[in-house]
């Protein structure tokens, strides 16, 4: 999983900050870097990990958000066991898309 990999990256540059004696195999680049006094190494890690993460914490939300609408009344027995099933699922418990066709009568009505 791309998580594993970000993870490891971030390893691999915290263990060779300030230690670039500890660098082996594809490390050797960092090393260099490191030892020319190259201070930007440990930040833009920082940066590109903070960018995949933020890039794989996205997906997840549209994951999660990515649930078929229910068209059944709110507080009615199909909405709750919808509701039921989504949150065993994993998923949100709403959804924008949620909606009954009679559902803005009902609201007019409502609020007359």
């Amino acid at each position: 999983m791309r998580v594993t990999r970000v993870h490891a990256h971030l390893l691999n540059i915290v263990r060779l900050y300030g230690r670039p004696d500890r660098a082996g195999g594809s490390g050797t680049a960092y090393a260099d870097q490191l030892r020319r006094g190259d201070r930007t190494l440990l930040t833009s890690c920082l940066a590109h990990a903070i960018a995949a993460l933020s890039e794989i914490r996205d997906e997840v939300d549209a994951d999660i958000e990515d649930v078929p609408p229910v068209t059944a009344f709110p507080g009615s027995k199909e909405k709750l066991e919808a509701m039921r099933e989504r949150v065993a699922a994993g998923l949100s418990l709403f959804s924008d898309r949620d909606d009954h066709p009679d559902l803005e009568e009902l609201r007019r009505a409502a609020f007359k």
